[in-house]
């Protein structure tokens, strides 16, 4: 752990080379070595997330109210394009108590 501080914070000494001869030095840092410092320090904080949420997963499913609607979302698809929202073909929720 001593060493990986040394690394991401203090930073360590690297040669700088002009024309093969060793002219000076300079500080590099490891910002992986750091993140994973950080990773186990505060896991609450900077821990991968593993939660995926879309905003489709809380709506419920839908069905097609009549077979009119059933054809021109067929064409739809057929045509390439990804939603039948978008044609305004009525959809109505399996849990709507009108249909």
């Amino acid at each position: 752990e001593a060493e990986a501080f040394r690394r991401a914070v203090i930073g360590v000494d690297k040669p700088v080379y002009h024309m093969g001869i060793c002219v000076d030095t300079m500080k590099e840092y490891s910002d992986g070595v750091l993140t994973t410092l950080l990773k186990g320090a505060r896991p609450h904080k900077y821990a991968n997330r593993t939660e995926l949420s879309t905003p489709a997963a809380d709506k419920p499913p839908h069905q097609i109210k009549t077979e009119e609607d059933r054809v021109r979302l067929f064409e739809l698809v057929k045509n390439g394009l990804d939603s039948a929202e978008s044609s305004g073909i009525p959809m109505v929720s399996e849990t709507d108590e009108t249909a």
